[in-house]
């Protein structure tokens, strides 16, 4: 039991050995054409409102025309008035992507630059870091972390976005993209044609990115911080839960090598944890030292992410963090199983 434990801890600091190579970021002030920030909307009248001047007010030129879409708001949405913006109201009954896809195809723009209504801009650059690296690729996935809050909750869901944040990077430039976060992904027209078109699925960016990987679209990564968009995380445990649903229902449509990429690490870290349970029982001091050396990843990776992983508290928490995540993931794979049916965006 002890080797095979040693053997689990060196295989999963190999597989986060394998994340510490951080991508390039492409750096141009190249024209890019004509581009636009396109957000779709429901009933948020306001976060509308409390974000529409970050904005409209980038430091780009020539300035950006900006795109509210209203999806079947209960309330219409009122757009307050700003040069360059357009509200437009969709007429389909099944949500967002349907929406924000007929809508980016009526538009003329070369390139589009996407986030949410409930998310804000790091600053006025951010429109031009995300769209000018265009020049030379197709798509350019961004940064969207949590604000930091109080409470446990908070903690988790930011350690878990910086994760995943990294580990979608690190897979992109190794040429092996997956997903992108819609709340700051930018990409050019030509790439609408890999808008995915079944509206049972959810998860649009990600099956977008996945697609335009499989086709061999040129994808680059934008870290800088001030190309991030900042968002508020969930506010209890089942939002959290329901959101992460719909993720993970995504999955299914990721190219083979993503799939066993990232099933194995969980795979590791609960054939881990559950060898590491057994060691503890019969000699507590070699499952200390084995639990000392697992964190030799993660401060690894902060140290090499340290642009993104910007919050010394989630590392501190770590050793407490990952079990409960790797639990989170656990009741998540046992309900898709049960029920793989999930709510799409509405």
């Amino acid at each position: 039991m002890i080797i095979l434990l040693a053997c689990l801890l060196v295989s999963i600091l190999c597989y986060e050995i394998g994340m510490l190579r951080v991508p390039g970021t492409t750096q141009t002030e190249a024209k890019i054409g004509s581009a636009a920030i396109v957000i779709c909307v429901r009933d948020g009248q306001q976060e509308l409102d409390r974000h529409i001047d970050a904005w409209t007010d980038q430091n780009i030129m020539p300035p950006l025309d900006l795109h509210i879409i209203d999806d079947g708001s209960i309330v219409d949405l009122q757009m307050p008035e700003r040069a360059g913006a357009q509200l437009h109201r969709s007429d389909t009954p099944v949500g967002k992507k349907q929406a924000l896809a007929q809508h980016l195809q009526q538009l003329s723009y070369d390139h589009y630059l996407l986030t949410d209504v409930d998310c804000y801009p790091a600053g006025s650059q951010w429109a031009r870091l995300m769209l000018s690296p265009l020049a030379q690729a197709d798509i350019v996935l961004g940064h969207s972390p949590f604000v930091k809050q109080a409470g446990i909750l908070n903690l988790l869901v930011r350690l878990e976005n910086t994760l995943i944040a990294i580990r979608y990077f690190a897979m992109a430039g190794r040429g092996c993209a997956y997903m992108g976060v819609g709340r700051n992904l930018a990409y050019g027209r030509s790439m609408l044609r890999h808008y995915p078109s079944d509206v049972r699925l959810s998860g649009d960016d990600d099956l977008l990115v996945s697609a335009a990987q499989a086709a061999g679209a040129k994808i680059t990564c934008q870290y800088d911080p001030s190309s991030w968009c900042w968002t508020y995380g969930p506010r209890t445990l089942g939002e959290w839960i329901r959101t992460k649903r719909r993720h993970i229902s995504t999955s299914v449509s990721y190219g083979f090598r993503q799939k066993i990429e990232l099933l194995c690490y969980p795979s590791l870290l609960l054939a881990f944890y559950a060898c590491l349970i057994a060691v503890t029982w019969h000699a507590p001091i070699l499952g200390l030292a084995a639990l000392t050396l697992r964190m030799i990843g993660p401060i690894q990776l902060r140290s090499r992410w340290r642009t993104i992983w910007t919050h010394q508290d989630s590392l501190l928490a770590y050793p407490m963090l990952e079990p409960i995540l790797l639990c989170v993931y656990l009741y998540l794979g046992a309900a898709m199983m049960i029920k793989p049916e999930v709510d799409r965006w509405k």
